[in-house]
This record gives structure tokens, sequence and C-alpha cells, in this order.
């Protein structure tokens, strides 16, 4: 017995027909069999999406002109120079992510100009393109070239949800290209679901890689449960059990994709640099309701208007016109289209199936379910819903319980929401870029004074390591913070590898908060003599207790009456044969009184100074053990 038309899914009438196979973005947009006479009024469609695109890149370009490299941009930067193009960096874990497409890229800008702004804004509007050309060629795929396109293309193109990602490089680089992935394998396995091509199967799952590599905690799970949510809610079989198995070599293609990637990935835990950590029931419940609750709905309608530094601090009344706004686009959509709950049922259910690796990891930290990037991935499923929730899909008949209202006060009402979200959206992102400029002008200003100073040095100069001022790059990641790895891609190479690589010297030099040379000082530990002048020496050997527990730092050591000498200053612990010598370094003393630097890392419970003349004189007074600070 045939189902009665009213009740079957949004998709099915269009599954028994042929499709438009396009190749691009126009293509996607051209009018299909049968429905030539009603879209021959709208051929100018393709043209003003690719202008609203076109104004998206000038929008974004102006802003991108007010931003600079930031916390894991400088990481990135400094981890490419240090290691070099090659496979171990791009397949390296960083974080808790695999991401060799954003590793690819980050390793050529700085190849080609390292800190070079200019081309990591182009590389971001080369991607926003990408991603937006692919937003595009889904709606045009699910819902043809009809001008209503326009409408969720624009909440995409505009919603400070997909913004505060595109505007940091290392986020960018992550979530433009898993959005190219999740539109573009969409429009694949939707064609494929039409006309039942395998080569669609084939498109999606090369696109799925794309995001695998971009982006693999989101990717695993974002793209093949949307893929299944619209197969099995617009797309359905009867019994609808047989979604699965009518597409089994499709699901197989997908699955086995990302369980040989997830394989992989697995083999390199032991590169993880970040463990998840569990919030307890507290901590969840307050992420979940404040990211959820607060966030992602005041995003939704252009929010939040306010900003404490970069993360969202909506007002309570923005809070509750969110809540209104929702509801009341909700309902009417299930009053007017049929089947619309299949759409919100996708943006209810995949954004919080996309936040559980924020969750798992982040879900201690309150502040986290204020941070909007998070958020990039859900603009592009909030834009598929608006889609789906009012336009009808390619070919479905009676797509609405009962005529949509028209008219010209239809229209300006209609204009009015869309101006006001419009105007809301671009408060909320200048507030975002205004409350970000001055971090961003005060890291160009000094990575530029940097380079400058660099430029002018001598090749042999002795720059020792320090971290980079605390208001540039305030979180830790260890001896990556240092100016030997951030820095150094910024000297001309001779100078960057005695950078990486300093040397035993009496004038150490080091990079002050404003980027010039300055003499060192070293700042941690010291150990003096227990009695007399000099540290005891038995035959040619010093001994000074002096513990290290490991890590890149300075020693000095002040000393008196010396003859013209060299020593081996070795650190360790003692192995099986009672020896010192994992780090072994070789240092000059001159005659008289001095002082000597020189790195170590090795860790040690004290320091032996192996004098090579046994009968030279040497008496070392002081040693200090610790970072260098301008002196």
């Amino acid at each position: 017995m045939a189902h009665p038309e009213v009740d079957r899914a949004p998709g099915e009438e269009a599954a028994d027909r042929p499709r438009s196979r396009s190749r691009w973005v126009p293509a996607a947009l051209a009018p299909v069999p049968g429905e030539g006479r009603r879209r021959r009024g709208e051929r100018w469609v393709p043209a003003v999406a690719l202008a609203l695109i076109a104004a998206q890149l000038v929008w974004h370009g102006v802003l991108l002109g007010r931003g600079y490299f930031f916390l894991d941009d400088l990481t990135l930067t400094g981890r490419a120079a240090w290691q070099g193009f090659g496979w171990e960096f791009l397949t390296q874990i960083y974080g808790a992510h695999l991401m060799p497409v954003p590793m690819a890229i980050v390793g050529i800008v700085t190849a080609v100009h390292p800190y070079g702004w200019g081309l990591a804004a182009a590389s971001l509007l080369l991607l926003q393109l990408g991603a937006s050309l692919a937003v595009l060629r889904m709606l045009g795929v699910l819902f043809g070239g009809r001008a209503a396109i326009l409408l969720p293309l624009s909440f995409y193109l505009i919603t400070p949800m997909a913004f505060t990602a595109s505007w940091w490089w290392a986020a960018g680089l992550q979530a433009l290209p898993l959005q190219i992935a999740i539109a573009m394998a969409l429009s694949s396995h939707v064609l494929y679901l039409r006309d039942g091509r395998f080569s669609h199967v084939l498109a999606a799952a090369g696109w799925t890689l794309l995001g695998l590599l971009s982006f693999q905690l989101k990717a695993t799970v974002a793209i093949p449960l949307l893929l299944l949510l619209v197969t099995v809610l617009y797309f359905p079989e009867r019994p609808r059990s047989r979604v699965l198995t009518r597409h089994a070599r499709a699901w197989g293609v997908y699955a086995g994709l990302i369980a040989v990637y997830s394989v992989y990935v697995l083999t390199k835990l032991d590169e993880l640099q970040q463990s998840a950590g569990l919030p307890t029931p507290a901590q969840g419940m307050a992420f979940v309701t404040r990211f959820f609750g607060v966030t992602m709905p005041t995003s939704i309608i252009g929010g939040p208007g306010r900003w404490t530094d970069e993360l969202s601090d909506p007002p309570v009344a923005v809070i509750a016109l969110a809540w209104a706004v929702i509801v009341a686009v909700v309902v009417v959509t299930l009053l007017w289209r049929r089947g619309a709950w299949r759409a919100w049922t996708i943006l209810f259910l995949t954004p919080a199936v996309l936040m559980v690796p924020v969750f798992l990891g982040r879900g201690q930290f309150f502040f986290s379910a204020q941070d909007t990037r998070y958020l990039a991935d859900s603009a592009l499923v909030a834009t598929l819903a608006l889609a789906l929730a009012t336009l009808p899909l390619l070919g479905e008949k009676r797509p609405y319980r009962r005529r949509v209202p028209r008219g010209r006060s239809v229209r300006v009402a209609g204009g009015v929401v869309v101006c006001a979200f419009l105007a809301f959206s671009v408060v909320s992102v200048e507030g975002y870029v205004a409350g970000q400029e001055d971090h961003r002008a005060r890291t160009e200003r000094y990575l530029e004074s940097v380079r400058a100073t660099l430029a002018s040095a001598p090749e042999t100069t002795d720059i020792y390591p320090r971290p980079l001022p605390d208001d540039l790059l305030w979180l830790s990641f260890g001896e990556e913070n240092l100016s030997s790895h951030l820095l150094s891609p910024l000297a001309p190479p001779g100078l960057a590898a005695l950078m990486r690589h300093p040397r035993p010297t009496t004038n150490p030099l080091v990079l002050d908060d404003q980027g010039r040379l300055v003499p060192a000082e070293v700042r941690g530990g010291y150990a003096v003599p227990a009695s007399g002048e000099c540290f005891p020496r038995v035959g040619g050997l010093v001994t000074v207790p002096l513990r290290h527990r490991g890590g890149t730092a300075t020693l000095s050591l002040s000393y008196v009456r010396a003859e013209e000498t060299a020593a081996y200053v070795r650190l360790g612990r003692l192995g099986q044969l009672g020896q010192l010598g994992q780090e072994e370094i070789e240092v000059a003393f001159a005659r008289g009184a001095g002082r000597v630097f020189l790195p170590v890392s090795a860790a040690t419970p004290s320091i032996q100074i192996e004098i090579l003349s046994p009968d030279a004189d040497l008496c070392v007074t002081l040693a200090t053990l610790g970072g260098v600070v301008p002196a």
C-alpha cells in the first residue's frame, strides 16, 4: 500500500529521478528538469551568491588586517622552523591532534616568510573561500538554484559562530578545512543517494579524508553522523533499517577509512601532549549549561554582543532574546514546514556530539564553554538546519502544511529581521576584533623589533634562550616557549643555528621584552664553597654541589686566579659504571678572574669540572644555575 504523500520524507520523491551532477558551484545551482519555467527568473542567483562570498572575503580581509599571530601560531611556526618540512613534522601529534593539512600550511608559510602575517592571512582567506563555496555547493545540491538559498548562505557568511576561529590562524587552519570537508562530503553523499553512482561515495570518502587530516577528533564523528542523519531523516527506506543495508557499501567505505586513520592515530599516542581531564559532575553541568544555554544560542542570533577578552559574555537581555527567537523559529517552522523536526534534530544532536572531545579535554575549565571558536563547525550545521527547516528539497512535493504567507508586510518583516541579524553580527564581530586588537598589535611590534634586531646582529652573536614575555605567550608549551624555538626563524641562517644551539661564552645576550639585545644575567639557584674561597679540587677535578632537574638552563661559573686553560663541564646521573657523562661541554677559562656562561640541559645531582691541564691553577668561587634574564 502506498504511503500518503503527506507522510513521505522530503527527499523520497527526489530520489526517484535523475539529478544535476554538478561539478562546480554555478552548476550546482542550475535548474533541474521540470523546474525550468519556475526558475527562469532566478538565473541571477549564482552571481549574487558569488558576490556575497566576495563581500565576505573583503570583510574578513579587512578584519585580518587588524589581526596577527597568537599563542599556538607562535608555537607552530617555531616548530616548523626547528624541525623542517618533512613527514615527521607533518605527522606529529600537536596537543591532542594529528593534523597534517594545517601543519603543511604552517610549514609552507614558515619556509617562505617566517611570521609573515600577510601570507598567513592569505591562507585563511583562501580556506574561507573554499569553505564558503563548499557551503554554497551543499545548498545548491540539496535545494537547487532557488533564490531562497541566499538566506541560509548569508547566515553562514556573516555569523560570529564561524568568524572567531577563522581570525586565529591555528584555529582556522583546522576549522576551515573541516567545514570544507563536511559540506563537500554531504554534497557528494546526497548525489549518491539520488543516482546511486559509487563515484560519489568515493568523492565523499575523499572529502572525509580531508577532514580527518585537518581535525581528526571532530571529523571522526561529525562527518559520518551528519551523513547518517541526513540519510535516515531525508532519504528513508521502508522499513527504516534498510538505510544501513541498502547503502552498505557506502557505509563500509566511510567506516573503513575512519577506522584505518584512527588506528594510525592510536600508534602515535606516545606523542600525546594533552591528556583528557574528565570534569567533575558540577564542572560538567556548568560547562554544558553555559555552552548550550548561553554561548551557542546567543551566537546563533548574531551575538554575543559583548566579550570579556576573547570569551563570549552576553548580557541577560541577549540571552533571553536568543531563546525567544529560537523558540519562535522552531515553533513557526513546525507549524508550517512538514518534517521540520528533522532539521532541528540535526541541529540539536550534531553540535552535542561535536562537543564531546572538547568536553573531555576542557570540560574542567568553565571559560572554555564561553569560547565561540568551538562553534565554527556548528555554524555550518546551523546553516544546514535552517535551510532544511524552511526550504523544500529538490523535487519535494507539498513541503508546507499551509500556504506560506506572502505580501509586502511579510517581506518588510523579513527584511527587518535579516537587517537586525546582520547588524548584530557585525557589532559582535567588531567587538571581538577590537578587544583582541591591542594584544595582536603588541605581538606584531615585538616580533618585528626582533626581526630588525637579529637582521643587524653579527652571526657570531651569542644569544641565550629565555621565554617570551608573559603578555605575549602566557600558556605553557615547555621549552617551545623559549626564544631559541620561537624567535630563531627571524634570524639569518647562521645566527638562527647558534640561537638553537648556543655555545659557552663570557658575553651572553638575550632579547628583552621590547625585542632588543641586552646583556644577560642568570637567575636561579646558586652554590658557594662550604669553606674557603674555592670549591674543593682533587687533582684536576672540581665538584660543585648544585643540583639540576633537567631542561634548558644556563650555568654561570665565576672564578679567580685562573691560568689560561680549558675544562670539561659534566652533568648527569651516575650510571652502572659509576661515571657521569650524560652531558659534557668544553669550556675555555681566560687568565685571571672572570665569569663564563654555558647552556646545560641534563638532570644532575652535582656538576663536575675536569681541568684538562691538571697543573693549571683554577679557583671556582660561585656557580649559578637557572634561566637567563636581561641584566
